[in-house]
């Protein structure tokens, strides 16, 4: 098929049937573009509209009508999410709060427990507050997340638990003090490190007169100039001359407990020095009734002697 326009030369132009089949699909192909236009698009101002209609062709499309609008957020919206969000920032401050204090009491413990790991002579380095305990265990069958009610619930849970452990700590402290102060205070131990035990507590035969007669104490033979030592902390009470005993320091324990250091070569200590155990405090001799070098060691207990070996032994 053949369409024949005229001119107004009177000229045939001939449009074959794809030229006329081409037309028409582009003819089409603005319409819809024009109803897409219309039906998806906001509304075009009319000059646009008309311009737009234009190009389509001579005759009038008018294009669909305009999406609606978003919705505006309403003041009252506003006043709602500002309180929401005052709220929220009130619940995150108290928590910090809470956090915070947690974190005192956490330090607070781990300087407690670090000294009762030194008063109890336990090794540091299992004990270690610096590092998490050794914890573990197979992959969780659910991973639940805490909600925040939850959450807040289980710090308070934390915090009473924390506040329960302390006085415990100190419970524990005070004992581990005390016990610490028992045994410095307690005699115990030898008091040389250079001798040997020469004779013990009891009747004996005297080494002067060759009579039985009681030794109120035992002797440690060594080597003159040898270091005698406090068995336990305590107060000199006495560091003279005395018959019999030569250079002699008495020290005072506390709750009826008094030690005898006797023929020292020199005391080292005075009347009301405080002493520690171990510490030193006279000289290897053999000042007073004695054959030889030796320290002559005596424990009385409320003014009366008692044998010195179950406290050399730590028995007592």
């Amino acid at each position: 098929m053949q369409i024949i326009m005229l001119t107004r030369a009177r000229r045939r132009i001939h449009f074959g049937p794809w030229v006329l089949a081409s037309g028409l699909l582009l003819f089409f192909a603005g319409i819809s573009g024009a109803y897409v236009l219309g039906t998806h698009s906001p509304q075009l101002p009319a000059a646009h509209a008309s311009q737009s209609v234009g190009l389509l062709g001579s005759s009038s499309i008018r294009l669909g009508a305009p999406m609606p609008a978003l919705p505006v957020r309403s003041p009252d919206t506003d006043v709602r999410v500002d309180k929401a969000m005052k709220s929220l920032q009130i619940s995150l401050d108290s928590l910090a709060r809470e956090l915070g204090t947690l974190r005192a009491k956490a330090v607070r413990l781990d300087a407690f427990g670090e000294r009762l790991v030194r008063l109890a002579g336990l090794n540091p380095e299992e004990f270690s507050f610096e590092e998490l305990p050794a914890i573990g265990g197979p992959d969780p069958v659910r991973d639940d997340v805490f909600s925040l009610p939850e959450f807040v619930s289980a710090l308070n849970a934390l915090s009473i638990s924390l506040d329960d452990r302390q006085p415990k700590f100190d419970a524990l402290e005070s004992i581990f003090l005390q016990r610490d102060v028992d045994w410095r205070v307690h005699p115990s131990g030898a008091p040389t490190t250079d001798g040997w035990l020469s004779s013990k507590f009891g009747p004996r035969v005297d080494p002067v007169t060759g009579r039985r007669a009681f030794h109120g104490g035992v002797d440690y033979a060594g080597a003159a100039g040898g270091e005698i030592f406090a068995v336990a902390a305590g107060v000199v009470t006495r560091s003279e001359k005395q018959p019999g005993y030569g250079n002699l320091v008495e020290i005072s324990h506390g709750q009826g407990l008094h030690t005898r250091y006797a023929h020292n070569q020199e005391n080292l200590v005075n009347v009301g020095d405080v002493v520690t155990k171990g510490q030193s405090v006279a000289l290897i001799g053999q000042t007073g009734r004695s054959t030889g070098p030796h320290v002559h060691f005596e424990v009385l207990r409320d003014g009366k002697a008692v044998d010195p070996l179950p406290y050399i032994k730590g028995e007592r």
